[in-house]
């Protein structure tokens, strides 16, 4: 359901007082700082008003200072709806908020005593509400911060890479050692049995058919 406008409740709360008991209760409109402007004799917003509800400027003042007198200001309110603020009000809505407030309600302007009494309910209010806004910006948490990974350095990506080369030759180098090792088994292997047959039989190994044959094609 659409919310009406502050200064149409206004202007309804003109003609039917028991309004403001009922509004006391309800959330302010999110354009109350209209009524201030209003209220603070803002020539602009008070011909805009007049001019779009059919009213006289009087009874569109008389019906902003109504509202917010009843509203705003009544023995019940806290410091948020005494500064015609929301829940969800920043520190700039609460500097613009009292720059218009403080206007309206300064003694030094405002010639009816019952309402520049209202100026010091005004700057209470005004601080605690700064001190909430301050105590509520603390309590919101720190954006997680996203940690890259850590680059490594060339001179360790070459220590890196020389690391790699050196088990890679040692792995060469133990290969070629094996094989040559294996070779040299064999080596002594067919010389103590060409000894071991030299010996059993008397005949030389040259004399053997095989061992002959090899050392011709040799």
């Amino acid at each position: 359901m659409e919310r009406r406008a502050a200064l149409d409740v206004a202007l309804d709360m003109v003609q039917r007082p028991l309004l403001a008991r009922q509004s006391q209760s309800q959330p302010l409109p999110d354009d109350v700082l209209q009524l201030i402007r209003i209220a603070a004799q803002s020539e602009e917003d008070i011909a805009w008003a007049s001019r779009t509800r059919a009213r006289s400027s009087g009874e569109v003042r008389d019906a902003a200072v109504m509202f917010l007198q009843q509203v705003l200001f009544h023995p019940r309110a806290d410091s948020l709806r005494v500064m015609g603020l929301g829940p969800a009000a920043t520190i700039e809505d609460l500097h613009e908020h009292r720059k218009w407030l403080l206007k309206w309600l300064h003694p030094d302007r405002n010639p009816n005593k019952w309402e520049s009494q209202l100026f010091k309910r005004v700057v209470d209010a005004s601080g605690e509400v700064q001190e909430l806004l301050k105590s509520q910006a603390r309590l919101v948490p720190p954006t997680a911060v996203v940690q890259r990974p850590r680059r490594r350095s060339r001179r360790h990506s070459l220590r890196h890479r020389m690391t790699q080369d050196g088990h890679r030759k040692a792995a060469g180098s133990g290969r070629s050692r094996r094989i040559i090792r294996r070779g040299s088994y064999a080596v002594l292997t067919v010389a103590i049995l060409a000894i071991g047959w030299q010996l059993w039989s008397g005949q030389s190994l040259a004399e053997f058919p095989v061992v002959r044959s090899v050392w011709m094609d040799w």
